[in-house]
């Protein structure tokens, strides 16, 4: 039965509906030069269509700025005002912010894509050079002025230099702006603003050598180069055609890929594909060394009080490393492959998830699984299966072939691991091995169980685990291979007199025909298991290793390339792809149910519903790669998207729903009601983690972020004095009758003040103003009660006096306000909450005193002489 999946068109399917598709992953942190705030707190890293503020002391990331609609491409120190930033994007805008706040204060329209940003660091009169696309398809740098009006026209646009390179690594101001220099190819070029001229220099000494970074001296008229031989050349007297004087450093073996001199010039930063960071001395060969930093180094940079330097590598990480060498803080968002044969397939282990910890998992590393949170977006571990150290080549054209971990698969529980790792150079017999890992909750990590080598004489195509189910079945699992075969493994007991064990060992070997065995799958219940034999599908019983039947899918040409059985209601269902086409057939009368011309890339099954989700290349349409999520019982398609994503798809996975908030708002949202129990995501060879959302969780999903902020910041001393205040004048105010708690309550103001941490405070003098407001009380208009009872509140009044004269004269103030609010009280409830009173203030006068001492060491004096009174 032939149908066609009538997908809505991409008015009705996008556009007419609020979905959009949201980056949740992936995006690159090293693609461009990070930046370091003035006192060295913060650190500002581009992120897609972001920049993420993250803190240099705890490591967390404090906020993301959003404003730009296409990739930020820098981000720059604002010259006139250090707690403000400048970021440039390629939506043809730079925005002004006020990182502390996360407010964006002016956008500056420039009407062309800027893909590097340089300022000036004079505050007298600054600088701004971008570099564009010319019209002869190069690019160029250009310096313009920003106006003071966001509303107004960029001036003085002009040209500096042109056929530049784009990134900004070969790209460098000097002296305060005096001069630029830049380079390309074997050339150094450099342009002074004083003299007005513009000289170029030709390193004759390779033809074959190309000049790969540059960075000028803070201070003199000096320019490093990095050149991808491994030298770095220091230039002096560059302004002059013949009398140019350059000295050698070398120790790279491989190009060199940043460079940075530090804030006074007295040493230089070199790092490259050899993963070491060098420290050099200025005018002198010393240098020191910071090694096995994990992967090639692309940026490095300085903060400006020289107590912080940040690597950022190749597979998306960013080390911050002290004067002394040592890593104190670490930045990684989802680990990117970086060798140039992972460029096809940067994830050959796909998309999988944690069991235990409903983490993301799949390549990482060479060699590694990593496990990352897709709701704090952050790295959890890596998780070494080859147990090999990475090592550069001698030459990036000739590069080392290492071992590549190709499959992976959790069971049910999590409780067991199957990896797949496999090297071949073609010199040496391939080696393959197969290993299990199990988990242990003693040390709450995986350790290896078994290792089998050369399970298949060919590369292995499937790993998988079949379901449990009640619990009651052995552990199996199962894996296919071009050679013609799959085994199925299980798990026996392997004890001796010494020790209680158990290994995997292979039960059963299947195969049909001499067919290549390529994709399978088990069925929800573990009763069937289905493999394709090329184009032929074969039933089979895992446990007696029975043949069923067999159905054929396609022309001798095509082979199967996906197999998914259905789930729940869907369950009697199966669902193939070949080459071109996706089948659907039940498995109660083995026949076709549907199928539909469709070239499939990727196939994923939701496990706690009945939905599948499938994208296609889309090579014959103008929608791009599309995406359908359909149920396998119909034919018509539940959602459709197209022009997915630019880039060619290469996994997809779904993930249980792990709030129940998720599933309300999913639930509300008709066509988003597919993933009420589980969220698609869809990986791309870019390497960004993509999902779809709607436009209202999209906006809510920022505001939860900028919510957040406060709790990833550390506490400081003045914060926990302040929070014990608090907690004590909230002791206190349940001794107060309901008319001054509520005057109290009223204070929500104080309240969130507070609650801020004490560093991400605005200056205090424009807040001592409103702090002194807030904590007066309010004399409200006496009842007839407080009328007819002055006398007795008088002599409450001296009790809550004599209390409050030990502690501090305006606690006695605030007291004697607050007794016009007192409602009437016998006089044995005033002796025992004076009783009680009085216990709570000593109390926290003991934990003032404990606070002062931390707060002596950190030098706040003003608040010790306060408590002292």
């Amino acid at each position: 039965m032939e149908d066609k999946m009538s997908a809505p068109t991409a008015h009705e399917g996008e556009r007419s509906s609020n979905t959009v598709v949201v980056s949740r992953g992936g995006t690159s942190l090293v693609e461009f030069r990070p930046l370091f705030s003035q006192d060295a707190k913060c650190l500002f890293c581009c992120a897609g269509h972001t920049i993420k503020v993250y803190s240099t002391v705890s490591g967390e990331c404090m906020r993301e700025l959003r404003g730009h609609t296409d990739t930020v491409t820098g981000v720059k120190q604002h010259p006139k005002n250090r707690l403000q930033i400048l970021s440039s994007s390629l939506d043809q805008s730079i925005i002004q912010w006020d990182y502390s706040d996360g407010v964006a204060l002016k956008t500056y329209q420039l009407n062309f894509p800027i893909h590097v940003l340089l300022v000036s660091d004079s505050s007298e009169s600054p600088a701004y050079y971008a570099v564009r696309k010319s019209s002869s398809k190069s690019f160029e740098l250009v310096q313009f002025h920003l106006p003071r009006q966001a509303s107004d026209k960029v001036l003085h646009l002009r040209t500096v230099l042109e056929r530049v390179r784009k990134e900004e690594r070969c790209l460098a101001l000097g002296v305060h702006g005096e001069y630029i220099a830049a380079v390309q190819g074997r050339t150094l070029i450099v342009h002074s603003f004083k003299k007005k001229l513009t000289k170029h220099h030709i390193v004759d000494v390779d033809q074959y050598l190309k000049l790969s970074c540059v960075a000028c001296h803070p201070t003199e008229y000096c320019v490093a180069t990095g050149a991808s031989n491994g030298k770095i050349l220091l230039w002096w007297n560059f302004l002059s055609s013949s009398n140019v004087v350059k000295t050698v450093n070398h120790w790279h073996s491989l190009p060199v890929g940043g460079l940075c001199f530090t804030a006074e010039g007295s040493y230089f930063l070199s790092g490259g594909h050899e993963c070491v960071l060098v420290k050099w001395q200025y005018n002198s060969h010393h240098k020191d060394f910071r090694p096995r930093l994990g992967a090639p180094i692309d940026h490095v940079i300085c903060s400006h009080d020289n107590t912080l330097y940040a690597t950022c590598h190749s597979d998306n990480v960013i080390q911050l490393i002290n004067p002394g060498f040592k890593v104190v803080q670490l930045y990684q968002g989802l680990t990117q492959a970086h060798l140039p044969h992972h460029k096809h397939q940067p994830a050959p282990v796909g998309l999988l998830v944690d069991p235990r910890t409903k983490a993301l998992v799949t390549n990482g590393k060479p060699g590694h699984l990593q496990f990352y949170s897709l709701h704090s977006d952050r790295h959890l571990y890596n998780l070494d299966i080859v147990q090999q150290n990475y090592v550069s080549p001698d030459n990036l054209q000739r590069p080392l072939v290492h071992t590549e971990l190709e499959k992976a698969a959790f069971d049910d529980g999590g409780d067991w691991l199957a990896t797949v790792q496999r090297r071949e150079d073609g010199e040496t017999a391939e080696e393959i091995v197969l290993k299990f890992w199990q988990f242990m909750k003693e040390s709450q990590m995986f350790v290896l169980n078994t290792t089998v080598d050369l399970p298949h004489s060919d590369v292995i195509h499937t790993l998988k685990f079949r379901s449990h189910g009640n619990g009651s079945r052995t552990p199996l699992c199962l894996t296919t291979s071009r050679d013609g075969k799959f085994k199925i493994w299980t798990l026996v007991e392997d004890s001796d007199i010494y020790r209680t064990s158990s290994c995997w060992n292979c039960e059963s070997v299947g195969y049909y025909k001499e067919q290549p065995a390529c994709a399978a799958d088990f069925s929800e219940d573990g009763s069937l298991l289905a493999v394709g034999f090329g184009h032929t599908l074969t039933l089979w019983d895992p446990d007696t290793n029975a043949l069923k039947t067999t159905l054929t899918c396609g022309d001798e040409g095509d082979e199967i390339k996906h197999i998914a059985f259905g789930r729940q209601l869907c369950c009697h269902l199966l669902v193939c792809t070949t080459n071109n086409k996706l089948l659907v057939w039940n498995l109660l009368s083995c026949s076709l149910l549907w199928s539909v011309g469709l070239k499939a890339e990727v196939l994923v099954a939701d496990p706690l519903s009945e939905h599948m989700a499938v994208v296609s290349d889309g090579q014959d349409s103008s929608a791009g790669w599309e995406l359908y999520v359909f149920k396998p019982s119909d034919a018509q398609p539940l959602y459709h998207h197209g022009n997915l994503t630019s880039s060619a798809v290469i996994g997809g996975i779904f993930i249980p729903n792990e709030h129940k908030k998720d599933q309300r708002n999913l639930e509300l949202n008709e066509e988003l009601s597919w993933q009420r129990e589980s969220k698609l995501y869809i990986f791309n060879r870019k390497q960004e983690l993509l999902s779809i959302e709607t436009e209202s969780d999209e906006k809510a999903d920022i505001t939860k972020e900028q919510s957040q902020v406060h709790q990833s910041v550390p506490q400081t001393p003045f914060s926990l004095l302040l929070s014990r205040n608090r907690k004590r004048a909230a002791l206190s105010s349940t001794a107060l009758p309901l008319e001054a708690r509520r005057s109290q309550g009223g204070a929500e103001g104080l309240q969130e003040l507070l609650r801020t941490p004490a560093h991400v405070l605005p200056p205090v003098n424009s807040l001592c103003g409103t702090f002194i407001k807030t904590l007066l009380l309010g004399k409200g208009k006496k009842t007839r009660v407080q009328e007819e009872d002055d006398s007795d509140s008088d002599d409450q009044s001296g009790d809550i006096s004599d209390q409050s004269e030990s502690d501090s004269e305006s606690a006695m103030d605030v007291s004697e306000q607050t007794n016009e609010m007192f409602v009437h009280k016998t006089r044995s409830q005033d002796k025992m909450e004076s009783a009680d009173s009085e216990k709570i203030w000593r109390t926290e006068e003991v934990i003032d005193e404990n606070i002062l001492e931390k707060l002596s060491g950190e030098k706040v004096h003003w608040v010790s002489n306060l408590f002292n009174k």
